[in-house]
């Protein structure tokens, strides 16, 4: 048991990581920062993670893998930028890659695709604003043109 100063900051520190667990997960990375920003040692910092890391409760490939399916889901972005944000997030290139791989060219598409045909059903937007949408999220320029060449064609 840790006794002292010293151990009232690894308690405090242990609380916060927890408190900041309680609203959402997070990367090894965010805490890092969040910490630091608190004023946390690096000591005690790289120590709270490393036994959240023991413990289970900071894992950066579970992390990586439920914010890719979150961001899927709810706000799809093209695999170029899930992988931007992650990087962002301090996730590890091995592990980006392998929550990625299965995002292809077709499934792309498909997001596009998707989010034109949501994006038409609440406003009609021109080609060309609806080409910046999906360029602000990520989609090369021929999955773009793909997906709106098929979907206002439909609707037109």
């Amino acid at each position: 048991m840790r006794k002292n100063k010293v151990g009232d900051e690894y308690k405090k520190a242990e609380d916060y990581l927890l408190n900041l667990l309680g609203y959402r997960p997070y990367s090894c990375e965010e805490v890092r920062i969040r910490m630091r920003r608190k004023g946390v040692k690096e000591e005690i910092i790289e120590e709270t993670i490393n036994q959240a890391k023991r413990a289970g409760y900071l894992n950066d490939l579970e992390f990586a893998k439920m914010w890719v399916e979150s961001r899927l889901k709810f706000k799809p972005r093209s695999r170029r930028q899930l992988r931007q944000e992650l990087r962002e997030k301090g996730i590890a290139e091995d592990s980006i890659e392998k929550v990625t791989e299965e995002i292809n060219e077709e499934e792309e598409y498909n997001l596009a695709k998707r989010l034109v045909e949501q994006k038409l059903r609440r406003s009609s937007l021109s080609w060309d604003k609806m080409g910046s949408y999906l360029g602000r999220r990520g989609f090369s320029f021929e999955i773009i043109r793909k997906a709106l060449e098929e979907v206002m064609e439909v609707e037109e």
